[in-house]
């Protein structure tokens, strides 16, 4: 298993390197951070091995992202979670995605294996 710890720790020393006062920089940061923890508990939960779990990191299937990506836009638009110039927040977006999922207002998910 990945250690989440270590990953995290190398991450701040990578990201020290660029301009910590660029958002967009903060924001790929904060959520390179949440996806790091949200593979941590899902690999838990499904009981993936490491190469599973590389493999979704490793982003391998970047259309299908692309459209998920797409329809993270279009929820943030239609919440409004848009920011100046009409561009729609991410964070904002990823973090009413998750409540909405914390609070079953997606409707009864399980991260388990069924």
């Amino acid at each position: 298993m990945i250690k989440i710890e270590k990953a995290k720790e190398e991450f701040c020393k990578y990201r020290n390197l660029f301009d910590k006062e660029n958002k967009n920089i903060e924001r790929k940061f904060i959520h390179t951070m949440n996806v790091m923890y949200l593979c941590e508990v899902i690999a838990k939960n499904l009981n993936l091995n490491k190469e599973e779990i590389l493999n979704v990191l490793q982003d391998k299937n970047r259309a299908e992202n692309e459209i998920i990506y797409d329809i993270m836009l279009q929820i943030g638009k239609m919440r409004g979670a848009v920011i100046s110039g009409g561009n729609v927040d991410d964070i904002k977006t990823a973090n009413i995605i998750l409540e909405d999922f914390r609070s079953g207002k997606l409707g009864r998910i399980t991260l388990e294996k069924v």
